[in-house]
């Protein structure tokens, strides 16, 4: 029996009544008011392990698409300052500058 082979150790009503239960004893009493209070609190407490688990799992989500935001933030900067680059050394001429081009050469 369960019961005879933990009795070397001191038990807490949990652990008693949950033996009582499994042996097919009936528990009532502040006993099984206990077993059930800690019973219902340990699985409160499993669902919010998994909720503490679900939200750490979130928030590196959030951490990892904020770090992908700011790469992409950061290559479109680099473009926009090349394509900058690249619009002061080839500009194209309007027809102004065209005007003042010939002009300037004695067409």
């Amino acid at each position: 029996m369960l019961l005879q082979e933990l009795t070397h150790r001191p038990l807490w009503d949990f652990e008693l009544s949950a033996i009582y239960l499994a042996e097919g004893f009936v528990v009532s009493g502040k006993r099984g008011v206990r077993y059930y209070q800690a019973r219902s609190l340990t699985n409160r407490a499993a669902d919010l392990t998994a909720l503490l688990d679900s939200m750490g799992q979130g928030i590196q989500t959030i951490e990892a698409a904020n770090v992908g935001i700011e790469k992409a933030t950061s290559l479109l900067e680099q473009m926009t300052s090349i394509a900058n680059q690249a619009g002061t050394i080839a500009k194209i001429p309007s027809k102004e500058d065209i005007a003042q081009q010939l002009g300037e050469n004695g067409a």
